[in-house]
């Protein structure tokens, strides 16, 4: 398991940086001080590895969600909680966020459907928050699909020039980016009745 471990933190890399179809097997290979014969002992393809690549980043974005989403949490808390979770897990996964949304199309067509999926089921926590708030008066009633791409589109490219170790944290700026996008989609000037999100520390 420690190895396989290894193995996806180093395509991970591999990928990120040089792209999927620009790394080859003897380059994961050198990486790795592995034969190819040895790595092939721990993988079925290249394919199969940029599968637990992908896993490696919306398992644990899932796994969060899940344990700290409820249905009766505030939908805007709970869009507050949502980008929390995301900033951070890309902070954490940066290499594994790049392949995500750089290298999906190069996935199989069945495991990109599976990828695709999950990634469904993520968006169905943002857009199920959406809704609560349309039909709670809280949010205009805006076309949830887009809204969603929106919220999705604030966050998603932070890997390009997030630090986790720069002036604000990844949950600063989650702060930063959620003030701003509850008082574009509130009913009403500013956040109606909601408790304003937490200001950023001084830098």
């Amino acid at each position: 398991m420690a190895r396989k471990r290894d193995i996806i933190e180093v395509a991970a890399q591999l990928f990120a940086r040089h792209g999927y179809h620009g790394t080859s097997v003897r380059d994961l290979s050198e990486a790795l001080g592995l034969g190819k014969a040895s790595l092939y002992h721990h993988i079925e393809s290249k394919d199969e590895l940029l599968f637990w690549v992908h896993e490696q980043f919306i398992n644990p974005l899932l796994e969060e969600t899940e344990r700290r989403l409820s249905a009766e949490m505030d939908p805007r808390d709970a869009l507050r909680t949502l980008s929390c979770i995301l900033m951070r897990v890309i902070a954490d996964y940066r290499p594994y966020v790049t392949v995500f949304l750089n290298e999906w199309r190069a996935l199989s067509p069945e495991r990109a459907a599976a990828i695709r999926e999950k990634r469904k089921r993520f968006e169905g926590y943002i857009r199920a928050a959406l809704q609560r708030g349309i039909e709670q008066g809280l949010f205009r009633p805006l076309d949830v699909s887009v809204t969603c791409l929106g919220f999705l589109g604030m966050h998603n490219y932070a890997y390009q020039w997030l630090n986790p170790e720069g002036r604000l944290s990844p949950e600063e700026i989650a702060a930063i980016f959620s003030s701003i996008f509850l008082r574009g989609i509130a009913q009403g000037p500013g956040e109606v009745q909601g408790q304003a999100p937490p200001a950023p520390a001084s830098p």
